[in-house]
């Protein structure tokens, strides 16, 4: 996963989940990629948001993107 900062933003957070409202379990980065591991043969949602310095600022207005991951 790659991202464009997104100024004045010092870190950024990411999930990744089964569905599009599971995102509960975040993962905090300091730079704009990360990776992680996802199961094959299904479709996996993620989303990212920004640290404004005094709240998380969900990117796209919240939207919540998919892929799909092949065996």
């Amino acid at each position: 996963t790659h991202f464009v900062s997104a100024s004045p933003a010092s870190k950024y957070r990411y999930c990744v989940a089964g569905s599009a409202s599971a995102c509960t379990n975040w993962t905090e980065v300091t730079g704009t990629s990360a990776s992680t591991a996802v199961a094959g043969g299904q479709t996996w949602y993620w989303q990212v948001q920004a640290w404004s310095g005094s709240a998380w600022i969900p990117a796209n207005a919240g939207t919540v993107w998919r892929f799909s991951v092949t065996r």
